[in-house]
C-alpha cells in the first residue's frame, strides 16, 4: 500500500466566492467534540483496558487507606505516573462512587481540556483566523499527505508546514485505522458494547491469550485501508478548505 497520497493538484476558484461556514457550523462542530467526549462517561461498561483496571485500583487504595501523599498499588509506591492524575481520579470516586464512569471521567476532561488550550495557543500565536489568512500558511496549490497546507515564507516555515501536513495526515490515518472493530486496533473495544459483562470478559481474556487474532486483526485492517482512509482523507480536506477545488 502506498502511504503517500499522490498530489492533487487545485481547480481555480469559481468567480463568486464560496459562503463560509457560519457560527452554527462552528457550534454543531463544537457540540459534536463535547458529546464524544462525555457520551462514554454513560456507558456503564466494564474497564476493558489493562491501565484502566490498573489506575482504579490505585486510586481505589488512595481512598480506602486515606494516603494521598504517593499513589500504591497492592501497598507498594507506584511512581510511574504524575501523582496529579491519581489525586484527580480519587476525587471522582469518591464523589460519583466507585464506578466505570467515575473512573474514565479524569482522563476525559484532561483530554477536553487538553484539546481547548491547543486550540486557545494556536488562536492566540495565530490569530483567530488562523496562520493562512495571517500570511504564513495558506491552502497549498497540491493537496497530499505531506502537502496539506502551503507557505511562501522562508526560514523554518516551510520545514514546519511540512511537519504539520505530515503530523497530521498520520493522526488521521491512524485515527481511520482504529475505527476497524478488530483486534488489537481500538475500534475493537465497541464489540463488547454489545456484549455482557461477562462474555466481555471472557472475549478480553481470549484476545490477551491468544495473539495470533491481534495479528489477523492488523493484516485484514491494513488490507482494507485504502478502502475507508481516501475518501476521509479528501473530505477532511474539504472541509478545511472549503473555498479550494482540489480534483
Amino acid at each position: 500500500m502506498e502511504m503517500a497520497l499522490p498530489a492533487v493538484k487545485r481547480r481555480p476558484p469559481p468567480a463568486s466566492p464560496a459562503a463560509r461556514p457560519g457560527r452554527a457550523l462552528v457550534a454543531s462542530l463544537l457540540l459534536l467534540g463535547i458529546t464524544l467526549f462525555i457520551f462514554p462517561l454513560s456507558l456503564h461498561h466494564p474497564l476493558t483496558d489493562p491501565d484502566e483496571g490498573l489506575h482504579a485500583a490505585i486510586g481505589q487504595e488512595m481512598v480506602e487507606r486515606g494516603e494521598y501523599l504517593t499513589p500504591q498499588l497492592l501497598a507498594r509506591p507506584f511512581p510511574d505516573k504524575p501523582v496529579f492524575y491519581f489525586w484527580a481520579l480519587a476525587g471522582s470516586l469518591r464523589v460519583l462512587g466507585f464506578s466505570e464512569p467515575a473512573v474514565r471521567a479524569p482522563g476525559m476532561v484532561f483530554g477536553l481540556l487538553g484539546a481547548i488550550t491547543t486550540g486557545l495557543l494556536a488562536g492566540t500565536i495565530l490569530g483567530r483566523r488562523g496562520g493562512w489568512l495571517a500570511g504564513v500558511f495558506y491552502a497549498p496549490d497540491s493537496a497530499g499527505f505531506g502537502e496539506m497546507i502551503g507557505t511562501d515564507a522562508g526560514g523554518i516555515w516551510p520545514g514546519l508546514a511540512a511537519f504539520i501536513s505530515i503530523a497530521f495526515s498520520m493522526n488521521l490515518m491512524l485515527a481511520c485505522l482504529n475505527m476497524f472493530p478488530l483486534p488489537p486496533l481500538d475500534g475493537s473495544a465497541a464489540i463488547t458494547l454489545l456484549m455482557s459483562e461477562s462474555t466481555a470478559n471472557k472475549y478480553q481474556q481470549m484476545l490477551w491469550r491468544t495473539p495470533m487474532f491481534g495479528m489477523v486483526g492488523m493484516l485484514v485492517a491494513w488490507r482494507m485501508f485504502d478502502v475507508i482512509f481516501y475518501p476521509i482523507f479528501w473530505v477532511v480536506v474539504a472541509v478545511i478548505y472549503p473555498d479550494a477545488a482540489y480534483g
